[in-house]
């Protein structure tokens, strides 16, 4: 009855990550009334804003607006705007795409699917399919391969719930919410199915210039690229180039793409009828209903936009967002657009985009903002989407004068950039402060640490809550910027705080040191991370791309600006480097601490200059003359071995050896950068992260690895575990120990009268102690004099149960 009480409010809270902390009933119960209470919608202001509170008003305020945003829109013809547009689909991938589908592949993609998320209108989750799938799974099988037969929607499997999710804080306006679509489980199987087996393809068909949703390209890429344009901006104050960003906010994206649009760009594209059929039948069966304060409205049936939600939505909307690329490279080779060069070994750069979020790059004057202008119009015009005005920005370069950039301004009617202008969450202006500049993240941990129902939180229950949440917030942050040491000082205290006291800006005795608490589990430690060596690790993986991924455009545009005569290894910081360049120029110590280069012609690899050797330390070979030669002048040509002569003459014994252990590659074959640190050699941030902190830190272990793994894999609950490791600390409030910390004014025992309080005096030998411990556990023997907790409770191993 208790398991299915908590699995009750568990799913009801939805709170994931208390998957593994104390298990408090009371936490979840009051979660659920303070989300019922927070999402419920009270009252909104109407289109002549005046202000609907009755239930029936609101209801009509929401089903109109809906109805209204996926209202088709009368377009102009566009077909003759996508002339040109390149056929990129293969046969092999339209063979692939249009595979029959397998039961395999539906039971993959069930079990791939959240089993928690919230489900659609006829009520059945993920968990649910996953839980009786011996029993449903050949009907559903049957049903899933009728409808890629068929192309046909079954009745009902289309309905889909409209969740409105506030965007701002106190929305009062109908647009301030976001519409987020819950979908019945049985067509996100198929509509998994497809995402899946589109995801392979995407790079292939996506530019470059996108890097949404795209297998090999993150966020960050976009955003080093603008912090690069912005850091030439601030400092380009002569010459006569003078150039300009234009940051697009796109209104409601994927509520408005058109499907004519959509499906005409998919044949372009040359995907096969099949396909195009399939993805018609999922955006055009759809029936709507909105779900407002859990009572769901009237149904009806939209005629444009895609669903947040559908996990086929996103490669759809990069797709369709892919004719903004060519409209724009199609400009440029017409010579209309010049885009910007930060130097002259730089790429030319006209735009990057990430899903709804535009940037456009140009020269600052009337007449590339025209045509910039036109541009965005025609992109509106073949696919249903409109640029946000009164959210867009415009930034220039210091050299512009400033009645150019009101006359552009003006002509455009973009605002422009501000100290509080961000992109993709990033800041785009700071001044001498770094640390005022992120800031934001401070307040962030400590409006999450601050909220009312952490106080309900045992020990372990904030350990899960401050790794999972509080310690994830400033990581998106951390991959790009080295934050200064006094932030992440600021952070450690925050958390800190928050596990022993339960509140971030109240301090109160810590029982431990901090690099105790950030030592791992296996290590006498709880494994908390240190937001500095984390923070390094974190610019370590991005500076790692850095090396396995030359030919992406944000690495060609760092190599044009910083090191476009050697490698990355061999870069200088330089004087007037950015923020991101400096950053990830110093991640290169950790780099140094595992990488290593895997030999193949030997063409590509310095011999004294990469580290290439595995077994000498720090991979490299000392001083001499050898310093600037090529790897592949130490191998002979014919028969691809080491030219032992040429060794002996240039290196020591130890070297030699060392070097006649590495495995040698064919003429012409590829040399990679691989992370030693590793079995499989790809670099993880888990290893970066422990090689900085080793580094970084005096505390050392006591060689109890294997014991620590068995006592944190007992059968017990959370603060029970939690309880015998601050014993095994010593970090009670025991007499002794608040003496110690001149918290008391002696260590005796106030009752019995002992001479010391000690932990085990209050666990044992304390008179009422010692009968509830002989009485309850007469088998488990008291600990004799002088024996510490940790040798004793180890000493039971043999009848204390495993975790099952």
């Amino acid at each position: 009855m208790w398991r299915e009480e908590k699995a009750f409010w568990n799913q009801c809270s939805r709170v994931n990550w208390l998957q593994k902390g104390g298990q408090n009933n009371s936490f979840f119960h009051s979660s659920t009334i303070h989300g019922k209470h927070k999402n419920r919608i009270l009252r909104l202001k109407d289109e002549r804003g005046e202000w609907v509170e009755d239930e029936d008003g609101l209801k009509g305020l929401a089903q109109d607006f809906h109805k209204e945003l996926f209202r088709a829109r009368d377009l102009i013809p566009f077909a003759h705007l996508l002339d040109g547009f390149p056929e990129k689909v293969t046969d092999e991938m339209n063979a692939a795409l249009c595979a029959p589908v397998t039961g395999e592949e539906i039971r993959k993609a069930v079990f791939s699917l959240g089993a928690k998320k919230a489900p659609g209108p006829n009520g059945f989750s993920g968990r649910f399919y996953r839980r009786f799938w011996n029993i449903i799974g050949e009907s559903v099988c049957r049903e899933i391969k009728e409808f890629f037969e068929t192309a046909t929607m079954p009745n009902g499997w289309n309905d889909t719930h409209i969740v409105m999710i506030p965007k701002v804080d106190h929305p009062e306006l109908i647009s301030q919410f976001r519409p987020i679509s819950c979908c019945n489980f049985r067509y996100k199987i198929i509509s998994k199915i497809m995402a899946t087996r589109l995801k392979i393809w995407t790079p292939d068909l996506i530019s470059e210039l996108h890097t949404a949703f795209t297998s090999g390209r993150l966020i960050q890429d976009n955003v080093i690229i603008v912090h690069e344009a912005l850091h030439h901006f601030k400092n380009h104050k002569r010459g006569r180039r003078r150039d300009m960003m234009l940051k697009l906010d796109m209104k409601k994206s994927y509520d408005m793409v058109d499907w004519d649009c959509l499906e005409a760009l998919l044949k372009n594209y040359g995907f096969d009828d099949r396909w195009c059929r399939w993805v018609s039948s999922c955006i055009r069966t759809v029936n709507f209903s909105i779900l407002f304060n859990g009572e769901a409205a009237e149904e009806f049936k939209p005629s444009r936009g895609i669903r947040q939600g559908d996990p086929l939505s996103p490669f759809l909307f990069i797709l369709m967002s892919n004719a903004l690329t060519f409209l724009i490279d199609k400009a440029v080779s017409q010579n209309q657009l010049k885009g910007i060069r930060l130097n002259a070994r730089c790429p030319i750069l006209t735009h990057c985009l990430f899903a709804d979020d535009n940037v456009i790059f140009g020269k600052a004057d009337l007449q590339e903002a025209e045509k910039i202008l036109d541009l965005i119009k025609e992109y509106g015009a073949i696919t249903g989407q409109e640029v946000n005005i009164n959210k867009s920005s415009v930034f220039f370069s210091a050299n512009v004068p400033d009645v150019d950039k009101a006359a552009i301004i003006g002509h455009i009617g973009f605002a422009s950039s501000n100290c509080h202008t961000k992109y993709l969450g990033v800041p785009t202006e700071w001044g001498n402060s770094k640390k005022e500049t992120f800031q934001f993240l401070i307040q962030r941990m400590e409006k999450m640490g601050e909220a009312w129902k952490s106080l309900l939180l045992s020990h372990g229950g904030k350990e899960v809550l401050l790794k999972a949440v509080i310690q994830a917030i400033p990581s998106y942050i951390m991959y790009l910027f080295n934050l200064p040491v006094n932030l992440t000082k600021k952070m450690d205290s925050l958390l800190t705080n928050f596990f022993w006291s339960g509140s971030m800006q109240k301090s109160t005795m810590h029982w431990c040191r901090k690099d105790i608490l950030c030592a791992p589990k296996a290590e006498e430690g709880l494994g908390f991370r240190s937001f500095k060596d984390f923070n390094m690790a974190l610019l370590a993986k991005q500076a790692w791309r850095i090396l396995n991924y030359p030919d992406a455009l944000w690495c060609r545009l760092l190599k044009g600006l910083y090191f476009p005569r050697g490698g990355f290894m061999q870069s200088k910081k330089g004087s007037r480097s950015s923020w991101i360049w400096a950053s990830l120029w110093e991640a290169k110590k950790v780099i140094n601490m595992g990488a290593i280069r895997v030999i193949g012609s030997g063409e590509d690899t310095w011999i004294g200059q990469d580290p290439w050797i595995p077994n000498l330390q720090n991979y490299v070979i000392g001083s001499g003359p050898q310093q600037n030669l090529r790897v592949k002048e130490w191998i002979d040509p014919v028969s691809r071995n080491w030219n032992i002569d040429m060794l002996q003459g240039n290196v020591t014994r130890e070297e030699v050896a060392a070097i006649l252990k590495v495995p040698t590659g064919e003429e012409g074959s590829e040399e990679f950068w691989a992370w030693s640190l590793t079995r499989e050699g790809e670099f993880s941030v888990r290893t970066a992260y422990h090689a900085v902190h080793k580094a970084n830190t005096n505390f050392q272990s006591n060689g109890s690895e294997e014991k620590w793994k068995w006592i944190w894999g007992l059968n017990v609950p959370p603060k029970l575990k939690f309880f015998i490791w601050r014993c095994f600390r010593d970090g009670l409030a025991t007499r002794a120990r608040l003496f110690q910390r001149k918290c008391a004014p002696n260590p005796n025992c106030h009752v019995c009268h002992n001479p010391i309080e000690s932990l085990n005096h209050c666990l044992f030998y304390y008179p009422h102690a010692n009968d509830a411990w002989t009485s309850t556990f007469p088998s488990l023997p008291v600990p004799p004099q002088g024996t510490s907790f940790f040798d004793w409770f180890c000493s039971l191993k043999d009848t204390i149960p495993k975790t099952p």
